[in-house]
């Protein structure tokens, strides 16, 4: 497969198999050796070029890399894209919430005033003013505590939401979509649709607005990476991206009608 310009499916999959690849550059001088350039530098470059393409210009982005996307390389680096990707979300909704209403002022006077009572307790540790003191501290360096701890996990928690909506998506693409040469359907590339698909959740670096921006454009980018790669039509798209969601709205009607059925049955027996 040739190596694709400016996306982060640039690094040669076939590396895999065989030796170090030697990426092309653009604007190389014919007839003279491309210089070389490091696989991360090189992911680098199609890490902001994929953010730009998936963002402005997803049609056109997943049509031009169809067969990228239906190779069977280029998982591992769609999956390194959203899991640094997500982390930049992650990062930023912890700074934004915690800056939201003036938190981190009003948690840093919390805490100075918390360590002075503390301190003005006269050794008497276990009273009742102490006491409330030391759980004022708990409860202020908890919440920051869990913060940073969920952006650590991130990735993890990344990985894991990927590969469990992508298996239920994919239930729906290899049952709502034409399954045919050359465009079938593997999960690895479901898989590898919906990891590119998380470039708008960059967007968390905006103030408030960014998560509603991201939410919108990266369910639009699931639908339109779907819809180009497997050639289907924007409904059928559009189903499969939401199975998830469909199907947890029917089995939660279905356990609530279960709940109503066994309450009445309930209550009939006991006035009978």
């Amino acid at each position: 497969m040739p190596v694709e310009k400016n996306s982060i499916f640039s690094i040669n999959p076939s590396a895999e198999l065989e030796a170090t690849p030697t990426p092309v550059v653009a604007n190389s001088v014919p007839g003279q050796e491309a210089p070389q350039i490091s696989g991360s530098r090189f992911f680098l470059f199609g890490f902001f070029e994929t953010l730009k393409g998936v963002i402005f210009h997803p049609a056109k982005f997943f049509s031009e890399r169809q067969k990228d996307f239906l190779s069977a390389y280029g998982l591992s680096s769609a999956l390194a894209f959203a899991v640094t990707v997500e982390w930049i979300a992650d990062f930023f909704s912890f700074i934004w919430k915690m800056l939201a209403g003036s938190l981190l002022q009003r948690h840093a006077n919390d805490l100075t005033k918390a360590i002075k009572d503390v301190l003005e307790s006269n050794g008497q540790l276990f009273s009742t003013q102490s006491m409330e003191s030391m759980e004022g501290i708990r409860s202020i360096m908890s919440d920051f505590v869990f913060g940073a701890f969920s952006i650590l996990l991130s990735p993890f928690a990344t990985i894991i939401k990927l590969c469990v909506g992508a298996a239920f998506i994919h239930i729906a693409v290899r049952f709502f979509i034409n399954d045919e040469e050359p465009r079938r359907h593997y999960y690895k590339n479901t898989l590898k649709i919906l990891a590119v698909a998380t470039a708008p959740s960059v967007l968390y670096f905006i103030p408030f607005f960014g998560a509603i921006a991201a939410w919108i454009l990266s369910f639009l980018a699931a639908v339109i990476g779907i819809r180009e790669v497997y050639k289907t039509t924007n409904f059928r798209a559009t189903v499969a991206v939401l199975f998830p969601q469909i199907l947890g709205f029917v089995l939660l009607i279905s356990l609530a009608l279960m709940i109503v059925f066994f309450v009445f049955s309930f209550v009939q027996l006991l006035t009978n």
